[in-house]
């Protein structure tokens, strides 16, 4: 079974998730949980789908997202993050 799958023959060989495709499964995911981003200066206050997205846009790595989550301190004097 595992043969017939193989590369050329597999119905998704050649093929990519379109963004709305990737978009519909990280929302869908069991793992995914939300990142509310507070800037404490001026209490704006932003919402992102996962980890992953809230270290894109404050240029971190996923773990210091996760780190920061956990330990509730704030990141640069000016955001916090919270988990939703």
């Amino acid at each position: 079974m595992s043969l017939n799958n193989t590369k050329e023959k597999h119905p998704f060989y050649g093929r990519k998730h379109t963004e709305e495709s990737k978009v519909k499964m990280a929302l869908s995911s069991p793992l995914a949980k939300s990142v509310e981003v507070i800037d404490v200066e001026t209490g704006e206050k932003k919402f992102f789908n996962s980890n992953v997205q809230a270290a894109k846009y404050l240029n971190v790595s996923e773990w210091t997202i996760r780190s920061l989550k956990k330990s509730k301190k704030i990141y640069k004097d000016k955001y916090q993050i919270r988990g939703i």
